[in-house]
């Protein structure tokens, strides 16, 4: 039941993305993805940070922010939580440059994530 729980899981993640004139980023496979840490912001979302060169050109190559106005938050955002407690996925983390500097450089818009 738990593989069958995670292929679901999959399956949806692979199709979070947001649909926007903007092209998105796709960082490389990282074979154990998972956020490191999460930094809340008032309201207007989280800056999160996976592991070093998940998000090359982002804020330390590695983190981005998740934006509230994003239409799957609530969905990537459990996705992370589950990534985080359990370290047993693969993936890509989707992502669009903005036009802020710093931790706001880029925008979390989707992953691709694969139970192990």
């Amino acid at each position: 039941m738990k593989k069958l729980f995670f292929a679901l899981l999959a399956v949806s993640s692979s199709a979070l993305f947001t649909t926007n004139a903007q092209a998105s980023t796709t960082g490389p496979k990282i074979d154990n993805l998972y956020p490191t840490s999460f930094y809340l912001r008032g309201g207007d979302g989280l800056y999160v940070e996976f592991q070093a060169g998940s998000m090359p050109g982002c804020s330390h190559g590695r983190g981005g922010r998740l934006e509230k106005s994003n239409f799957n938050y609530d969905q990537l955002y459990a996705l992370m939580l589950t990534m985080m407690t359990t370290k047993s996925f693969s993936g890509r983390v989707i992502f669009n440059e903005t036009n802020h500097n710093g931790w706001w450089k880029c925008s979390i818009s989707g992953i691709e994530a694969f139970p192990q």
